[in-house]
This record gives structure tokens, C-alpha cells and sequence, in this order.
């Protein structure tokens, strides 16, 4: 009896927790199947988020563009999904005064592992099958099957 309820509040949490980030995205999210997200996720007004299935965010993590994440994928805690949209090109005005860019867009292609802390900026697309080491600054497109680390994120070494 004991162990029926404590799956009961388990999965009761996580679904009120997948529920908090619908709300605060203002319903501009989609998940799959198995979709689980740690306590404290933050998500920026305006997002698009879609998520796939057996997806896994931790703790902490923090969404300020579009995101979509493929099947299979972990996210650690304390990542960062930050968008790359203020302009900054005109000298003449303060960087208050500049207007925004178009809101960017991550992409995870599926079947990775994003480690804890890493930061990940706007407008990328981190293949499909690629582990990104705790701590790494994602700042371009990282190859599939790869194991990227380092700030900026570099490939390592093959996957597989």
C-alpha cells in the first residue's frame, strides 16, 4: 500500500510540474509521452516549446527562446536555454534603446545528454546522439554522434 502511494504522489508532482510550465509558457508548450521536468524550470512569456518523448529536464532550468527537443533526452540541472536576440549594431544608441531580434530557436536533435550547467545560446541545433559536457558554452551547431565540451562546446571525439 505504501509503495502505490508514493507512486501515486510521484506521478502526481510531475504532472503538476509539466502543468506549471504550460502555464507559465502561457500554453505555448507540447510534450510527448514520458515527459518528466525537475522543480524551480523558469520559462521566458512567449516561447515555443516542443518537447518529444522521454524527455528528462532537471532542476533549475531556464528557457528564454524557442526550444524543441527531439525523443530520448536528458537535461541536467541548472542548463540554460537563452536566446540571442538583442541587438546591439548601432553604436549611436544605448543597448536599452536597441530594439529586439526576432526571438531565436535551440533545437536537440534527440538522444542526448545535456550536462549540468552548461548554457546553451540561441539559433543552434545540437545533433542527434551528442552528449554536451557539464559546464560547456553551446555558442554554434554541434555535429551528430559527438562529444562536445569546453567554452565555447567543441567536439572531442566520436560517439560511437
Amino acid at each position: 500500500m505504501k509503495t502505490w502511494l508514493a507512486r501515486v504522489s510521484v506521478g502526481t508532482v510531475r504532472t503538476s510540474r509539466r502543468w506549471v510550465l504550460w502555464g507559465k509558457s502561457h500554453g505555448h508548450i507540447e510534450w510527448g509521452e514520458k515527459f518528466v521536468v525537475g522543480p524551480r524550470a523558469r520559462v521566458a512569456r512567449g516561447v515555443d516549446i516542443a518537447v518529444g518523448d522521454r524527455v528528462n529536464i532537471g532542476a533549475d532550468v531556464v528557457v528564454q527562446t524557442h526550444l524543441e527537443i527531439g525523443d530520448d533526452v536528458m537535461v541536467s540541472s541548472s542548463v540554460a536555454f537563452i536566446g540571442n536576440d538583442h541587438d546591439f549594431s548601432d553604436p549611436a544608441l544605448s543597448i536599452q534603446q536597441q530594439p529586439l531580434l526576432e526571438r531565436s530557436r535551440i533545437l536537440l536533435g534527440g538522444d542526448n545528454l545535456i550536462g549540468f550547467g552548461t548554457t546553451i545560446l540561441g539559433n543552434v541545433t545540437i545533433g542527434r546522439g551528442v552528449i554536451v559536457g557539464a559546464g560547456s558554452l553551446v555558442t554554434s551547431d554541434l555535429p551528430a554522434d559527438t562529444v562536445c565540451v569546453g567554452r565555447p562546446a567543441k567536439p572531442v571525439r566520436a560517439r560511437r
